[in-house]
């Protein structure tokens, strides 16, 4: 006889049988919608992608090497937007040790200040 680990012991059968036929209360988001975001969220910033490098000369805002990467300084999850703004240029090294690194609070200021000075 197969032994049961204690949960599927302690789960309903009618829960057990819900989740297999799909029937469960759990909301979903359709993928077409969250494509039709993910397209229009590409589009946005794929029309500033151009602004932003010509704004930060091709270069890493940090270090000044050439940029590879285009960052948000906001993040889009904390209500950050594609607006010029919010966005710079950063080479692959800055972005993933130094931009999301453990000082990445401070980092965030600094960005700031960098992108205000270079678009006025």
């Amino acid at each position: 006889m197969l032994k049961r680990t204690p949960l599927q012991r302690k789960t309903p059968l009618r829960a057990k049988t819900a989740l297999s036929r799909g029937t469960s209360q759990l909301k979903r988001t359709p993928l077409k919608a969250r494509s039709k975001k993910r397209n229009q969220y590409e589009y946005e910033l794929n029309k500033m992608r151009d602004l932003v490098k010509a704004r930060d000369h091709h270069s890493c805002i940090i270090c000044g090497d050439p940029a590879q990467e285009i960052h948000h300084i906001e993040p889009r999850s904390n209500g950050g937007t594609n607006d010029l703004d919010n966005l710079c240029c950063v080479c692959w090294y800055c972005h993933h040790a130094v931009v999301h690194g453990p000082e990445s609070k401070a980092i965030k200021k600094v960005l700031k200040k960098k992108v205000a000075e270079r678009s006025a």
